[in-house]
C-alpha cells in the first residue's frame, strides 16, 4: 500500500508538471506591434468565445466530447530528428489527392511548436489544489483553492527535461504537521525530498529522499509527448480541440466543473481540451484542460481523474520565461548535503533493453550537440607484450545532430578530423595540409576508425539501434565514479534487418543513469575477437550551443588541399 501511494503522488505530480511544461514551454510572450497582430490574427482561429463553432484534430464540428478514434496520421523520422507532418491528402473525385486544408487547432499547434524552441529557462509560481471525495462540496474552482488540499510554490524549467517542483503545505490545524515536497528532475531522473514537520508537541523535522527513474510507461508517454513533441505526436495520443466557450451547452458543462466562463469570455483565451485515445494508457486522468491566454501564456490546468470524481487544479501566476540571470543546472540535481540526506530509497529500476533504447531517444531528441574530451585505445592482441599493442589518443570533440563532427586530436600528435554532413575532411597544422573527403566514402579512409559507429553513440540519434544490435543489459557499473547502465550490444544479421557493415563482434556500451548518453564504447573486432577500439568520454557538455561553422572545412592560407 506504501509504495503504491508513494507512486500514485509521484504520477500525480510529475504529470501535473508535464501538462504545464507543455503550455508554457511551447509559449514565449511578446507584445505584437501593429503589423504582427495582423499576422497572429491570420494564423490563429477566431477567438474561442466568438463564433459557435467547435473543431477537433480531425476537422468535425459541433459541440460535446471528441470521439476516441485513432485516426491521427504517423510523424516521420530522419536520421532521428521529428518531423512536423504534411498536410492530409483528399480524393477530389478524379483519382488526384489535394491537401486538406489546415483547421484552427492545427494553426494552434503549430504556434505551440514554434515557441517550443524560444523557452531556455522558464519560472513560475504556482498554486496546486488536489478536490476530491474526501473535500467539502464546493461550486467553483476558486472556492475548491480553500477547501482541496492546497499547496503553494516555485516551478524552475530548462528544455531537455529538466524541472523543480517545489511544493508547501500549510496546515490547516494546530495538530497538523507542515510539510514540503521538492521534485528535482533531470533528464530520467526523478528525486523527491519530503520534509515533515512535526506538531507542537513533536522537535525535529524528518527528511526522507526517494530516486525513481520516471518510467512509468503511461506518464512516460505523456512527458515524451508534452516535452517537445512536434503537433503530430500530439494527436497520435490525444484527441485534441479548442472548446467553444460561446457555445451554451459546452458553457454550462464547464460551469458545472467549476469554470468561471464569464471571466474566461472576458478574457477571450482559448481552453484545450485532450482526451486520450487509448483507455489503457491514459493513467490516471481520463482528460485534461489547459486555459492560455492570447499571449500563449498558461493560466491553469484541469487533471480529471479516470476513476473518481477527484481532480487535480494548477494555477499558474508571475511566468518568467528567459527573465533574470539563466538557472544553473545545480538547481535541477541532487545535492545530499544541501537537501540534508544522508541516505536514499532507490526506485531506479529499468525494465529491459526496450526502456533502455527509448531513453538513449529521448536523449538524442534533447540533445542537439555534444561538446567533450575523448581518450581512445586501439589495442591489437598481436603485438601483446611487446608495449606496442595499446595506440592511444586523446583530444576534444564536437558531434550536433544529425552529421556534424569534429575530433580536434591532440596527443600523440595535433590534427582535426571533421564533418559538416557533405564534406569531411582532416588537417594538420605542422604539415600545412589538408584532405577533402565525400561524406560517403569518409568511413573508409578517415584515420579514427569505426567513426560511423562511434557517431551513431556519441552524436547522433540511436532510434535506429534496434534494427542493427540485440541489447543484452548486463547490470550498473561505475565510469569515473559516474553511475552507468552496462549494455552487450551483439548485431543482427542481415536476416534479422541487421545493416551494419564493418566487422563488429560485439559492443560493449556503458550510458550515464541520468542522461542516458554514452560515457564509454568498446568495440570488439569479428576477425580478431581479442582486438578492440574503445573510446571513452569526460567533462561532457550536452547544452552548449556550438556554432555550426566550426565544422566547416576552413583554413588557413598556405595550406595545401587535397580532395580525395
Amino acid at each position: 500500500m506504501k509504495a503504491n501511494l508513494i507512486i500514485l503522488i509521484l504520477l500525480l505530480v510529475a504529470v501535473a508538471g508535464a501538462i504545464v511544461v507543455m503550455a508554457v514551454q511551447l509559449s514565449a510572450p511578446s507584445v505584437p506591434d501593429e503589423d504582427s497582430s495582423k499576422q497572429v490574427s491570420d494564423q490563429l482561429p477566431a477567438a474561442p468565445g466568438g463564433q459557435p463553432t467547435v473543431e477537433d484534430a480531425g476537422g468535425n464540428t459541433g459541440g460535446g466530447t471528441p470521439s476516441e478514434s485513432d485516426g491521427a496520421s504517423e510523424p516521420t523520422e530522419e536520421n532521428g530528428d521529428e518531423q512536423p507532418e504534411p498536410p492530409e491528402s483528399a480524393d477530389n473525385g478524379e483519382g488526384v489527392e489535394e491537401p486538406v486544408a489546415e483547421t484552427p487547432l492545427d494553426r494552434f499547434l503549430k504556434r505551440f511548436h514554434e515557441h517550443q524552441g524560444k523557452i531556455k529557462w522558464m519560472r513560475a509560481d504556482l498554486t496546486m489544489t488536489r478536490f476530491g471525495i474526501f473535500s467539502d462540496p464546493v461550486d467553483t474552482d476558486e472556492q475548491k483553492k480553500k477547501a482541496g488540499r492546497t499547496s503553494t510554490g516555485e516551478f524552475l524549467y530548462k528544455p531537455g527535461n529538466r524541472f523543480v517542483f517545489t511544493m508547501k503545505y500549510e496546515p490547516k490545524g494546530e495538530s497538523d504537521k507542515k510539510e514540503s515536497e521538492r521534485y528535482l528532475a533531470y533528464m530520467h531522473v526523478l528525486w523527491i525530498i519530503k520534509t515533515t514537520s512535526p506538531g507542537k508537541s513533536g522537535t525535529g523535522d524528518t527528511v526522507k529522499a526517494e530516486r525513481w527513474l520516471i518510467d512509468n510507461e503511461k506518464m512516460s508517454e505523456i512527458l515524451m509527448v508534452l516535452h517537445g513533441a512536434v503537433p503530430g505526436e500530439l494527436k497520435k495520443i490525444f484527441e485534441m480541440r479548442l472548446v467553444e466557450l460561446g457555445d451554451s451547452a459546452e458553457a454550462a458543462r464547464l460551469k458545472r466543473e467549476g469554470h468561471d466562463v464569464d471571466d474566461l469570455r472576458a478574457r477571450d483565451v482559448y481552453l484545450l481540451e485532450l482526451i486520450y485515445k487509448n483507455k489503457v494508457k491514459r493513467g490516471n486522468y481520463k482528460h485534461i484542460e489547459v486555459v492560455i491566454n492570447r499571449d500563449m501564456e498558461v493560466e491553469k490546468v484541469k487533471l480529471y481523474n479516470a476513476f473518481n470524481d477527484d481532480e487535480t487544479i494548477i494555477w499558474f501566476e508571475n511566468i518568467e520565461i528567459n527573465e533574470g540571470e539563466e538557472i544553473p543546472d545545480s538547481e535541477f540535481r541532487f545535492n545530499p548535503a544541501k537537501e540534508g540526506v544522508e541516505k536514499f530509497d532507490d526506485n531506479a529500476t529499468l525494465e529491459g533493453a526496450a526502456d533502455i533504447l527509448w531513453r538513449m531517444r529521448r536523449t538524442s531528441e534533447w540533445v542537439k550537440g555534444i561538446e567533450a574530451k575523448f581518450e581512445r585505445d586501439k589495442y591489437d592482441a598481436t603485438w601483446a607484450g611487446s608495449g606496442e599493442a595499446h595506440s592511444k589518443s586523446a583530444g576534444t570533440l564536437n558531434f550536433m545532430r544529425p552529421d556534424k563532427f569534429r575530433l580536434e586530436v591532440t596527443k600523440p600528435e595535433e590534427q582535426i578530423i571533421a564533418g559538416n554532413g557533405e564534406k569531411a575532411y582532416t588537417y594538420r597544422k605542422d604539415l600545412a595540409r589538408a584532405k577533402l573527403y565525400d561524406v560517403k566514402s569518409a568511413q573508409k579512409k578517415l584515420p579514427v576508425g569505426d567513426l560511423r559507429i562511434m557517431q551513431k553513440f556519441f552524436g547522433q540519434s540511436s532510434g535506429d539501434l534496434s534494427e542493427q544490435f540485440e541489447f543484452v543489459p548486463q547490470g550498473v557499473d561505475k565510469i569515473d565514479g559516474v553511475e552507468c547502465y552496462h549494455l552487450t550490444l551483439k548485431p543482427l544479421p542481415a536476416a534479422a534487418g541487421g545493416k551494419m557493415s564493418h566487422n563488429v563482434d560485439h559492443i560493449e556500451l556503458w550510458v550515464e543513469l541520468e542522461t542516458f548518453l554514452a560515457r564509454n564504447i568498446r568495440i570488439y573486432d569479428l576477425q580478431r575477437k581479442d582486438n578492440y577500439n574503445e573510446v571513452t568520454l569526460s567533462d561532457i557538455n550536452i547544452w552548449k550551443e556550438i556554432p555550426k561553422e566550426k565544422f566547416d572545412p576552413v583554413f588557413p592560407d598556405g595550406v595545401e588541399i587535397i580532395e580525395e
